[in-house]
């Protein structure tokens, strides 16, 4: 059984203009589900469709198995949440903040503890929260959602504004969350900074799911594009060259190109050497959630 469904899921803010159109997603339970696309594809309105912020014109959402508009409210006992910035009272104390959202969850005051020390905050559950940096405010904000115990959590664009060290914070409590059988939907439109986290990922563009599968698939699909950049004494002549077996661009005398697998490129090199072309830099180039899916999306249209 999925944590979440959506089957068929279409949605526009005005008439006749959809910005989701016809979906499927499927998260499994005690899964990392990495909810990519990038901004304005329709990720924030998936999720507040599925906390039912929103309301679809078309299709079914299920919370583990349960159709939403039947169990409203009391599937939101199951769901904790963190969409954007979380919402503090910046004039009180982290455990201060905490007791109210504790009366709004009917939760236990012996979470507070709990979850402060989860997230790293126990120490300064004292500190005005208006003196916490962006990524203990981002804690905060995850402390708040996980106070009542929900069994999946939502969060939106969690690590925007968290430097590298918060980012890896947060994978730390994410991975933790999943050890202990939660099941975690995390929307990003940085395919790089949940990677090395999620299990299973979805793909949104315009609208449309263009991807679902697991990690493994993924990252079978990104060695079949990989980026490579060249810099050479003789850009022109190189360029020459490898367009005739290689799609390949020239940008300030840099060349671009995609290769199907990693095992072309020596021999890419090797005709370039043989063709006296004196190579001083290789290097790959990240690449971009739309530039890595582009063949796919294209599939989907045809």
């Amino acid at each position: 059984m999925n944590a979440i469904t959506l089957e068929n899921i279409s949605f526009g803010y005005k008439r006749n203009e959809l910005v989701l159109s016809d979906i499927n997603i499927n998260v499994p339970q005690q899964s990392i589900y990495g909810f990519l696309g990038a901004n304005g594809a329709g990720k924030t309105t998936s999720i507040r469709l599925i906390l039912s912020l929103l309301k679809p014109a078309n299709g079914n959402i299920s919370i583990f198995g349960e159709d939403i508009k039947k169990t409203i409210p009391h599937h939101f006992n199951k769901i904790g949440s963190l969409i954007e910035n979380p919402s503090l009272y910046y004039h009180l104390s982290a455990e201060d903040n905490l007791k109210i959202w504790c009366k709004f969850f009917k939760a236990p005051k012996e979470r507070i503890d709990r979850v402060l020390s989860l997230v790293s905050l126990k120490d300064a559950k004292g500190k005005k929260t208006s003196d916490f940096s962006t990524g203990m405010k981002q804690r905060l904000g995850l402390a708040i959602a996980l106070l009542h115990d929900p069994q999946l959590l939502i969060l939106d664009e969690p690590t925007n504004g968290l430097d590298p060290m918060g980012i890896i914070k947060l994978r730390e409590i994410l991975n933790q969350l999943r050890a202990e059988g939660k099941t975690i939907l995390l929307s990003s439109h940085i395919l790089q900074e949940v990677e090395k986290l999620v299990t299973q990922i979805g793909i949104i563009k315009g609208g449309r799911i263009v991807f679902e599968g697991s990690l493994q698939k993924l990252q079978e699909i990104k060695q079949q594009n990989i980026q490579v950049q060249l810099k050479v004494n003789d850009s022109d002549k190189a360029f020459d060259l490898i367009t005739a077996s290689q799609k390949s661009i020239l940008e300030n005398k840099k060349i671009k190109l995609v290769i199907n697998h990693e095992n072309e490129l020596p021999l890419i090199i090797k005709s370039l050497v043989n063709a006296d072309i004196e190579i001083f830099e290789v290097s790959p180039v990240a690449s971009d959630l739309e530039k890595m899916f582009l063949s796919i999306t294209n599939e989907k249209k045809q």
